[in-house]
Order: C-alpha cells, then sequence, then structure tokens
C-alpha cells in the first residue's frame, strides 16, 4: 500500500499487503475532536518514524481468533487498551514525549488532559461493576446507546 501511494517508496516484504490497516475506536462523543485527530496524526507520525515498527507490527499481527483457547498465547502477547479514564490518564502520562516531542501539544495542554481524566475517579469501576450486571448494563443503556 505505502508504494501505491507513494511511487518513490521501496516495496516491503514480509507484510502482507492488503492487510495494512488500522483501527480507530471512538464509542461516544465525549472526546475533542481536535485533539483526537491531532493526536491521530502525532501517533501515526511516530509510527512511521519508530525505528522497530516492522518488528512491532510482526509481533501484533493478528491472524486468528484470540478468544480461542489455542490462541490464547498469542492474545497474552497483546497489550490492552485502557478500561478506565484513570487508566488513559496513567498511559497517557508514560507515552506523554511522543505528543509533546513536536510542540503539537505543549505540556500544559497534556497536564490539563490528564488532570481532566483523573477527575472522573473511575479507576476500580470495572472490576467493581463485574459484581452488578445490571449496573453494568444501565450504564451500557444510558451512555453507549446507539439506535
Amino acid at each position: 500500500m505505502s508504494v501505491q501511494v507513494n511511487p518513490l517508496e521501496k516495496p516491503v516484504s514480509g507484510i502482507p499487503r492488503d492487510k495494512q490497516t488500522f483501527e480507530m475506536r471512538s464509542p461516544d462523543a465525549s472526546a475533542d475532536v481536535f485533539l483526537l485527530l491531532a493526536a491521530l496524526a502525532v501517533a501515526c507520525r511516530h509510527g512511521f518514524e519508530m525505528e522497530n515498527a516492522l518488528e512491532i507490527a510482526r509481533k501484533t499481527y493478528v491472524d486468528v481468533n484470540i478468544h480461542r483457547a489455542e490462541n490464547r498465547e498469542k492474545m497474552e502477547g497483546l497489550d490492552y487498551l485502557p478500561d478506565s479514564c484513570a487508566a488513559s490518564a496513567i498511559r497517557l502520562q508514560e507515552q506523554r514525549r511522543v505528543y509533546e516531542r513536536y510542540q503539537v501539544f505543549t505540556p500544559l495542554t497534556v497536564e490539563g488532559v490528564i488532570r481532566r481524566l483523573e477527575s472522573y475517579g473511575d479507576a476500580g469501576l470495572r472490576a467493581e461493576l463485574d459484581h452488578y450486571p445490571a449496573i453494568m448494563q444501565e450504564l451500557v443503556d444510558r451512555y453507549f446507546y446507539c439506535g
């Protein structure tokens, strides 16, 4: 795909050409669209400039059903997305240099987003709700309803 879009690029071998995609999941409209798109652009640039990008792509490429028992090892090798605002704040703190590197995001902006994420106080919410499926369903219906 990269050669088709950028004819001066050299072909990359070892990665199926029809699998060069990315997925952006935005489950609700709470994201600031300007920060979101800027962060995606910075993350894409970071990915393009990483020395070991192809190694990471090979390691994280999934061509099996990771929820089947025989593929458990593959699933255990994958990183998980944050499951709360609190976990997202921690991940952003860990990766903030990526977003500040090109001065797209100032340290003050990153700090503001981290503080806002932490302010929701949802660090243990998912674990707490595992014992209360009806409350979990109520929250899903209230905040993730798409119909």
